[in-house]
């Protein structure tokens, strides 16, 4: 007997539009956390730090990978030399190894966190409970969309 598996919810494209600009104005500092509108709003986000998860997405929207990938990803894993992403063997779901070229947005991305790398994770939060991580990084887009509600 199959075990019963419980799927995420679709994410509309325009759900997922308004979330990467919200986000993205977030990451600049180009949002009035003032504005009687953008108060709850912007201390749930900020208090959240979804300028990270921001950043995920946006790198997840040139990269083809699963989020476990994401979050355990390592510098290591990066080939500036040659814009290439290598993951080896142990760390992919069918146990082969990666390779995937970076696109000139996903190089920008890398290069942007590389500047504040604090160790060997891409994604330092990859540090943390990665189930949590995985859960939060899903929700994040979600919480977003419930506080356009």
């Amino acid at each position: 007997k199959l075990p019963i598996v419980k799927h995420h919810k679709a994410i509309h494209e325009k759900d997922l539009k308004d979330f990467v600009i919200y986000s993205n104005k977030a990451l600049f500092n180009d949002v009035d956390i003032h504005s009687h509108n953008n108060i709850s709003k912007t201390t749930r986000y900020l208090t959240l730090d979804y300028r990270l998860f921001a950043i995920m997405y946006k790198f997840n929207m040139y990269m083809p990978l699963r989020i476990h990938n994401i979050i355990s990803l390592e510098w290591s894993d990066i080939d500036f030399k040659n814009k290439m992403l290598v993951i080896p063997a142990y760390k992919m779901k069918l146990n082969k190894e990666f390779k995937l070229p970076l696109s000139s947005q996903a190089l920008e991305i890398l290069e942007f966190i590389y500047k504040q790398r604090l160790d060997k994770y891409v994604f330092s939060c990859a540090l943390s409970d990665k189930v949590r991580m995985q859960r939060a990084f899903y929700n994040a887009l979600n919480e977003y969309i419930q506080l356009q509600k």
